[in-house]
């Protein structure tokens, strides 16, 4: 199905870029946003008052791309600087994309036929590769298995990238905003919030949307907390819905196994 066909006016979809001291890889992101031609298209710059020349990159996109906008101003980190991007958000379709991520080509127009099928609120799921310095691969992420369960059983990681995934800003109507005093495991809250929702519909998609870098720098690749954010997930979680860790992960593990 052609874009022409999706409906018409097309609706507005929001893309919302964090970003602070990016001036490496700001380019790329926006480029990615860019390329895929979508016609009715915002794309919002969140700064977080950067002291670079990720600034000035952004301003010399705007000059070409009305529909880029920007704000530049301290943030108390990337949790805070996303609900900002939300509350200025026009499109009732909203993604995410960090300053050194970026999208797969020509996927916009996959996204946009989804949601024109869809009834809010709905969040699409795609995979996500990520790459080191040198663009090699280092692994494909599928997170197939919908459900609290399995990133907190171990049995696969939840929805890593937020470059991979898509949603209706009316998610936030039921989940709330992001967690400001947070600012490690904001996708992982964002996911275990809408699992547990009966009134937000997800469905994943064994397509590659999104990408991102890994590299010494990024909190991905140097947060040592990791254990203890699971911890503190599999606490708050787990007891709330009585799942069993050690018995369900194996019985998970198999199930998984041969399926």
């Amino acid at each position: 199905m052609r874009l022409e066909k999706i409906q018409k006016p097309f609706p507005i979809l929001s893309i919302i870029i964090p970003t602070k001291n990016g001036e490496q890889f700001i380019s790329d992101a926006l480029q990615s946003v860019i390329d895929q031609n979508y016609p009715n298209l915002e794309v919002i710059v969140v700064d977080g008052a950067s002291t670079d020349k990720t600034v000035d990159i952004v301003k010399g996109f705007i000059e070409r791309y009305p529909f880029i906008t920007l704000v530049s101003e301290a943030d108390s980190g990337q949790s805070q600087a996303m609900n900002k991007g939300l509350k200025l958000a026009r499109g009732e379709i909203v993604g995410f994309l960090n300053d050194d991520d970026y999208y797969s080509k020509n996927i916009f127009e996959e996204v946009m036929k989804l949601f024109s099928l869809s009834t809010q609120p709905s969040l699409f799921i795609g995979n996500c590769y990520s790459y080191n310095l040198e663009s090699k691969t280092v692994s494909l992420q599928k997170p197939s298995l919908i459900g609290i369960e399995y990133p907190l059983l171990g049995v696969q990681f939840h929805p890593v990238n937020s470059s991979q995934y898509f949603y209706h800003k009316s998610v936030h109507d039921i989940i709330g905003c992001f967690p400001e005093d947070e600012h490690f495991s904001m996708d992982l809250w964002f996911y275990l919030e809408c699992c547990i929702s009966k009134k937000i519909k997800i469905k994943y998609v064994d397509h590659n949307w999104g990408n991102f870098r890994l590299y010494p720098g990024t909190k991905t690749f140097d947060n040592r907390d990791l254990t203890g954010i699971m911890k503190r997930a599999r606490r708050k979680y787990c007891s709330k819905f009585r799942i069993v860790p050690t018995l369900h992960a194996v019985l998970l593990r198999i199930v998984k196994k041969f399926s």
